[in-house]
């Protein structure tokens, strides 16, 4: 979807202010490189890739308008039985150690869990949504947060993932980033507003 969503951006371009746009694709796949590299990046940067729109970022960077409505789901193991409340997660998930991805949204709502119901909540960091989805998948042992559509791929490639929904979050939309007052900015807000 957001290959294509950048393709029709091109297209936008193109046919509505005679700008003939080439893209080039660049694979990060470490989350905080990503982000940085847009960050810190002067011109036509843009950033595709599960960046939730917040007060605090659009401080560093652009942000197109929202494409994509997110839902963070809390996942484990599927032996791991259903959680009932988030209250209950300092006892229903002891002893399991919480995958932690730097830098992200899913960091934040799992320091918020060890704060709010888990105070002796152990963390491992992960660098991917590949690693957490293979450290879940090994064994009863790890919980973490994935975006829904990630979680719906790895169930859909048959890991033994369980979904807990008494943890969803779905306050989060997803948009484009851009360098902080890149002349690109109103052009990409035209192109998804039309």
């Amino acid at each position: 979807m957001t290959v294509e969503l950048l393709r029709g951006f091109a297209r936008y371009a193109a046919e509505t202010h005679e700008l003939e746009l080439s893209i080039a694709w660049i694979e990060e796949p470490l989350w905080a490189d990503f982000y940085g590299y847009v960050r810190d990046s002067e011109g036509g940067a843009f950033g595709i890739g599960n960046v939730t729109i917040t007060e605090a970022r659009a401080e560093e960077l652009d942000f197109s308008p929202p494409y994509l409505q997110n839902i963070a789901v809390l996942v484990t193991h599927e032996e791991v039985p259903e959680l009932e409340s988030m209250d209950a997660i300092g006892e229903a998930f002891a002893g399991l150690t919480a995958l932690r991805y730097p830098g992200t949204l899913h960091e934040a709502r799992l320091l918020q869990i060890r704060e709010n119901h888990y105070p002796g909540l152990a963390f491992r960091e992960i660098a991917s949504n590949d690693e957490l989805v293979d450290a879940l998948s090994a064994g009863p042992t790890t919980f973490g947060y994935i975006d829904i559509y990630n979680y719906w791929r790895a169930r859909e490639a048959g890991r033994p993932l369980r979904r807990h929904p008494v943890g969803d979050d779905a306050a989060e939309t997803f948009g484009v980033i851009l360098p902080h007052g890149s002349d690109w900015t109103p052009v990409m807000a035209d192109y998804m507003n039309s």
